[in-house]
């Protein structure tokens, strides 16, 4: 085990990790068990930010408009480039969905190939402020637009994709939003100016719990069907246990500047800044 003081900025999944400066030129990437910072399993090569999402490694180029994914041989499989910044990004075993400050939506498959390129519009100002895709590459879901901001599920069939149910409201949330689905694709959760919203996939409703703050982790209970969302508001943050579309069966408080969320059914991982707890999910 090996724990250290880092300044640079850190990526993480179960699969590998890595750190880099600023303007990293190139990336090394580690095992989880390999703490031998001159033994790393790859190098990607090139200038960029690289993300790590489970074992899927893709690199964000300096300029901000496009990315790339490599294999874990440090093979680039597929490029994508845009001529705006890419401002919300979300990948699933399926492929993954792409968002642009112009406005622009992407979904791309597994192999990089294009299933849609389109612009939701629907408002004043157009932009994509979060986006998610199902894990099974079937639904996507965006929070779009300024001046009249909207939320649109859009659902794919091959390479036909049609939006299936959108909202719009009143107030408009002025940063990169959070966006997931849960893992059956029943639900997607997303940050919006009027609190946690939450669609209903399969009945196309939306619920909205009043609640304040960044999503800063999600879990989920398939047992039960049960939602575990973790909010951080400046020092304080919130677990909250939702029965989906809205029904709270609980919320705790503590402070914490930093805080993570891991959830495997009925165990919660809850980290803060100087500990781990576990909590155990029972009786319901």
């Amino acid at each position: 085990m090996r724990s250290e003081i880092a300044e640079d900025r850190f990526t993480a999944s179960s699969y590998a990790w890595t750190k880099y400066p600023q303007k990293p030129l190139f990336t090394d990437i580690y095992t989880p068990e390999e703490f031998d910072l001159e033994k790393p399993f790859l190098r990607i090569d090139k200038p960029g930010y690289v993300y790590l999402d489970n074992d899927r490694i893709f690199l964000f180029e300096p300029e901000g408009s496009s990315l790339s994914q490599y294999d874990n041989t440090g093979k680039k499989l597929w490029h994508y480039t845009h001529t705006f910044p890419i401002t919300a990004f979300q990948s699933s075993k399926a492929g993954c969905v792409i968002g642009h400050s112009d406005g622009l939506l992407v979904c791309l498959d597994s192999d990089g190939n294009s299933l849609f390129s389109f612009y939701p519009g629907g408002s004043t100002y157009q932009s994509i402020m979060g986006a998610a895709i199902s894990e099974d590459g079937k639904q996507v879901l965006c929070l779009c637009g300024l001046n009249k901001q909207r939320v649109v599920l859009i659902n794919i069939s091959g390479n036909q994709h049609k939006i299936i149910y959108h909202s719009y409201f009143e107030k408009d949330l002025r940063r990169q939003a959070f966006a997931s689905f849960d893992k059956s694709g029943d639900f997607a959760v997303f940050e919006s100016a009027e609190g946690i919203g939450i669609v209903d996939c399969k009945n196309l409703t939306l619920s909205i719990i009043k609640e304040e703050g960044f999503i800063s982790g999600l879990g989920f209970q398939n047992k039960n069907n049960l939602l575990t969302v973790l909010l951080q508001k400046e020092d304080e943050c919130s677990i909250l246990l939702i029965d989906p579309p809205n029904f709270m069966i609980g919320k705790t408080k503590f402070k914490s500047k930093n805080a993570f969320l891991i959830q495997k059914e009925d165990k919660i991982y809850i980290g803060t800044d100087d500990k781990i707890a576990a909590l155990d999910v029972r009786g319901l």
